[in-house]
């Protein structure tokens, strides 16, 4: 086969297989309590934040609508990306998703994908409802950036949630560690609280971490101040090519040593 047919091949089984691993794990949520967890709960989190620093005066009320409404894509990435593989497990299909013979780089891809994409229409709803109940001045110059913002946010958020997937089939406490990931990212990435007033070791792990680069992006687009959207946008999606290379290994890795110790499908 041809390198340009099995790139085609490669690409389908993204598009194909993600899609109907998204539609297929996300069977057991009901139209409200997808809302409730998807879009109320991400919302409430942003008005919340909001009014605080607007009534601390810590920094203006735009600082928080924007900055949370990208961080709560973080529950879309990381939720949905390490249950995409979670799921597979609980449901009895991971031993036959493995025997496949399509690339699990393909397949990993089509998993972070629509978790990406749920990630971005979390953020969107975030910010317009900060426009439309909070009074976030937003003009069109300011659109884009927060566009970009979220795209890379949720891409490298979703790349840390396939690590914690593929960790997943190692622990059986995963909900643990995706809560605790979701507790860090809040603090340490600027969200709710500027950078600058935390201690220089949070600092420099904001760097390292999901969502720092891209929120400071969209913070400082919506401030009116100086910044480099090739190099915020870049850095992020950096972070999501490691974090992606990454869960690969480690997937790889649990692989092996659930099928030596028998529990692949343990639950």
């Amino acid at each position: 086969m041809s390198a340009a047919r099995r790139l085609v091949a490669g690409l389908r089984v993204t598009v194909v297989g993600g899609a109907l691993s998204y539609r297929a794990l996300i069977t057991f949520l009901s139209p409200p309590l997808f809302f409730v967890m998807m879009i109320a709960s991400p919302f409430f989190q942003i008005v919340t934040f909001s009014l605080l620093g607007r009534y601390s005066g810590a920094q203006d009320p735009d600082f928080y609508v924007v900055g949370t409404a990208i961080q709560a894509s973080a529950m879309a990435g990381i939720y949905g990306a390490s249950q995409a593989v979670a799921n597979e497990r609980a449901f009895g299909t991971l031993a036959h998703l493995l025997i496949t013979p399509a690339g699990r780089f393909w397949i990993m891809l089509g998993r972070l994908i629509p978790t990406s994409l749920n990630g971005v229409l979390v953020a969107v709803l975030g910010v317009s409802g900060g426009w439309a109940f909070l009074g976030l001045s937003l003009t069109p110059s300011i659109l884009l950036p927060i566009a970009v913002a979220a795209v890379c946010a949720s891409t490298s958020c979703a790349g840390l949630g396939l690590i914690i997937g593929a960790l997943g089939l190692r622990f059986r406490d995963m909900y643990f560690v995706t809560n605790a990931a979701h507790l860090v990212l809040l603090i340490a990435t600027g969200a709710a609280i500027p950078l600058t007033l935390l201690p220089g070791w949070v600092q420099g792990l904001s760097q390292v971490i999901p969502m720092a680069h891209a929120i400071a992006m969209a913070q400082d687009a919506v401030a009116g101040r100086p910044y480099s959207p090739v190099q915020s946008a870049g850095a992020e999606l950096v972070l999501a090519a490691v974090y992606f290379g990454i869960a690969l290994v480690v997937l790889a890795r649990s692989e092996r040593l659930s099928r030596r110790l028998g529990t692949l499908e343990l639950v």
